[in-house]
């Protein structure tokens, strides 16, 4: 007898297996499951190739990211400004405040990332203020980095 074939995972499956992928990623991590599932309603999955430009400096900005697999470089110029990996976003920049790209990002290699347009990410913002504490977060982080010297380890 041939071996049967596992259903296909259901809609309502993919988004709980969504959901619990999205908690584990620092920009959700404050936000419930019942706020996830708006989210991940609204996300969409796309696919890069080693070498793509996901956006260049100067475009504007309609999206948010969410790396998911793979990693990306922030380039301004010849500059490398930042590599982010698994788990890290950017784009968040021109989408809270409407303006340009400040920076062109591509990937290092074979990545997958979770995208989210403006408008929806605002709707979000409006509803779950866990989210923009969320933002907040990770805006610091990079502020930190960027202009603090690196610490040695121990110190706060």
């Amino acid at each position: 007898m041939p071996k049967s074939e596992e259903p296909l995972p259901s809609r309502r499956d993919r988004a709980m297996a969504l959901v619990f992928h999205l908690k584990s990623i620092p920009l959700f991590s404050g936000l419930g499951a019942d706020a996830l599932l708006p989210v991940a309603a609204i996300t969409e999955q796309e696919s890069f190739k080693a070498g793509e430009v996901i956006f260049e400096q100067g475009d504007a900005g309609e999206h948010l990211y969410v790396i998911t697999r793979g990693q990306v470089e922030v380039v301004r110029g010849e500059e490398r400004l930042a590599s982010l990996g698994v788990g890290e976003c950017f784009g968040e920049m021109a989408v809270l405040d409407r303006t340009k790209r400040s920076a062109t990002v591509r990937t290092l290699e074979d990545t997958e990332l979770l995208t989210t347009g403006r408008e929806h990410f605002h709707d979000l913002l409006d509803l779950y203020p866990e989210l923009a504490r969320g933002i907040a977060r990770v805006l610091t982080e990079r502020l930190r980095k960027a202009t603090q010297p690196d610490e040695p380890e121990g110190e706060n």
